[in-house]
């Protein structure tokens, strides 16, 4: 684990507000990844709770080496509760995250 404040910055970030279901960026590393939403969803059960739900196709593309770019699948879902009467407010959150594994993953 390193703290956050002596990680090298992502770079050569590209987000646009008229299309904010995609970024792309360049890890420390090498590593560039481009980020689509497919899919968002949203429900309110009650008034205290909120859930939504994404899937992402994430490619990464190692820019050091002629391959192919890896794709992959990621479904994130996130329930939210307010706490009322909490002090400080509070608002709980549970994060399922589902990647779907690739044939490169084998390795």
């Amino acid at each position: 684990y390193m703290p956050l404040r002596e990680r090298e910055p992502i770079t050569d970030v590209t987000w646009d507000p008229a299309n904010p279901n995609f970024l792309s960026y360049t890890a420390p590393e090498g590593m560039r990844y481009e980020v689509l939403v497919t899919k968002r969803a949203f429900e309110k059960p009650n008034p205290n709770v909120f859930i939504t739900s994404e899937v992402v196709r994430q490619t990464q593309t190692d820019m050091s080496q002629m391959q192919a770019p890896v794709v992959k699948q990621v479904k994130d879902q996130v329930k939210y509760r307010y706490i009322p009467g909490s002090d400080p407010p509070t608002i709980q959150a549970i994060l399922i995250s589902d990647v779907f594994l690739t044939p490169q993953d084998a390795r």
